[in-house]
């Protein structure tokens, strides 16, 4: 278990660069084709860019894909909480929550 502490400890200084990647990853997948036209005639939000545009969803990749980038977080930050550690705890939590969002929240009013 000393071998997987001192790995740890290198790479902690890279892992705000993953959750980073992980954050963007989950904004490019989540993105619908017609986004951009939110404001434009009569469309107003993004319940009206699916009524309106036949939209080629990719989130069928994207939602696997940004999960399997997620879970050793997740387990990261199971490790981190026993020892009493709650940083990665929370930017995870925060990490899944706007994964959450970003593939399933938004579209709940629709």
């Amino acid at each position: 278990m000393d071998t997987f502490k001192s790995v740890l400890k290198l790479l902690t200084p890279l892992l705000f660069f993953y959750y980073l990647t992980c954050a963007i990853s989950i904004m490019v997948f989540s993105i619908i084709e017609y986004e951009w036209a939110i404001g434009e005639e009569g469309i107003e939000n993004i319940c009206d860019v699916m009524t309106h545009f036949n939209v080629d969803d990719i989130s069928d990749v994207g939602i696997p894909l940004t999960s399997v980038f997620i879970f050793p977080l997740i387990i990261l930050s199971i490790y981190r909480a026993k020892q009493k550690r709650f940083l990665h705890p929370i930017m995870t939590g925060l990490l899944v929550m706007y994964w959450w969002w970003a593939f399933f929240g938004r579209f709940l009013s629709c």
